[in-house]
């Protein structure tokens, strides 16, 4: 998770003010996946939450404002609606979208991408901008690079190594990442027939508004263009490769 969205967490949890039913609650919308009371604990204790226990009555009394699953617990959507009016998670427009995120992320296979997903998530849900937009990113450019590995491999080395981008055949995720930049990544994915024109240019504009979001300027982000780079990224990438 996001270090600005741990910090924001720490607050809350931290007040005496604040029920230990809306700590646990807030500790549940802050995971896009279901958790067990035993992470519920670790994770409020580890975050300012003192007095935080009794972590099994309080979920049942929190009634529909939580969901049971095998693997755990999860915020239902009465749940994040009820910490939005009290406050302890901002309004927005973004939620539609880090639920559809959420449900992407369940049928992705690699774990570290599915982290990459849940920090973009909490990060949305605790009105973090340019987190939101930095690992929402970060998400997607993985799945694109997974996919490159898996389905075409050769065409992408072959059209690298003509533009003089790698001296030697790529292998891995790992290697695309270590020896090429990420414009040229979608660059030569384009060459090579794997995207189309209009993404290759949606990615590079999307790849813009994430640079200007990870260096220190002035530049200001707002919701709509938070939404707007999340839904792109959503369509295109998570829902496509």
């Amino acid at each position: 998770m996001a270090s600005s969205t741990v910090s924001a967490i720490k607050e809350i949890l931290s007040k005496s003010s604040v029920s230990s039913s809306a700590k646990v609650l807030l500790i549940l919308a802050a995971h896009s996946d279901p958790i067990p009371p035993t992470k519920i604990l670790a994770f409020g204790l580890a975050n300012g939450a003192r007095k935080l226990k009794n972590i099994p009555q309080l979920l049942v009394g929190l009634g529909d404002k939580v969901i049971r699953t095998p693997a755990g617990w999860e915020v239902s959507r009465e749940g994040r609606e009820w910490l939005q009016k009290k406050g302890h998670i901002k309004q927005s427009k973004l939620s539609s979208l880090a639920e559809k995120l959420s449900d992407v992320a369940k049928s992705i296979p690699s774990a570290d991408t599915v982290s990459f997903v849940d920090e973009a998530i909490g990060c949305i849900h605790m009105g973090y901008f340019r987190s939101a937009i930095i690992l929402s990113w970060v998400g997607a450019f993985s799945l694109l690079q997974a996919h490159i590995v898996s389905h075409h491999l050769s065409a992408f080395n072959t059209e690298a190594s003509a533009k003089k981008k790698i001296t030697k055949p790529l292998s891995s995720a790992d290697e695309i990442s270590e020896h090429m930049k990420e414009f040229d990544v979608i660059d030569i994915a384009h060459k090579a027939g794997i995207i189309a024109k209009n993404l290759r240019d949606q990615l590079h504009a999307a790849l813009k508004v994430r640079n200007a979001a990870s260096h220190p300027n002035s530049f200001q982000i707002g919701e709509a263009a938070v939404a707007n780079h999340v839904e792109m990224l959503l369509l295109n990438i998570y829902k496509k490769l």
